[in-house]
């Protein structure tokens, strides 16, 4: 499956533009936005602070499914290019899974360990 037809289940799409006055493309009630420990201590936050970009994840709240996105800033600073550049879960034991296929209707998610039921999928 591809990423687009994941993104496809959500409403979403791979690339997508906001302009002012509505910069933000997800609802805060489905998704929670949030940003790795990782990447605010890493060096490529520090290099993409210069070119005006920077990196979030959007946690869906239903199904736990994560999507990393990365963004950037026009000169002016009305308008934001948004990028879904990844999707994955995080497993209840910790275990991070990429995203291969999503079965909405049956609650399944396949990843490049095997088939992973919903109730499997931390949502927090």
């Amino acid at each position: 499956m591809k990423l687009e037809e994941i993104l496809n289940q959500f409403g979403l799409k791979s690339q997508i533009t906001c302009k002012e006055p509505n910069m933000f493309f997800w609802d805060d009630k489905e998704y929670l936005k949030y940003t790795e420990r990782d990447y605010l201590n890493s060096s490529t936050k520090e290099v993409d602070e210069v070119y005006r970009m920077s990196e979030f994840i959007l946690l869906n709240y239903k199904t736990g499914i994560r999507f990393r996105v990365i963004y950037s800033e026009n000169y002016f600073g009305d308008e934001l290019d948004y990028k879904i550049i990844e999707v994955f879960v995080i497993l209840i034991d910790g275990t991070y899974k990429s995203v291969l296929e999503l079965n909405l209707d049956k609650q399944t998610i396949n990843t490049e360990g095997g088939l992973v039921d919903f109730s499997s999928v931390l949502k927090k």
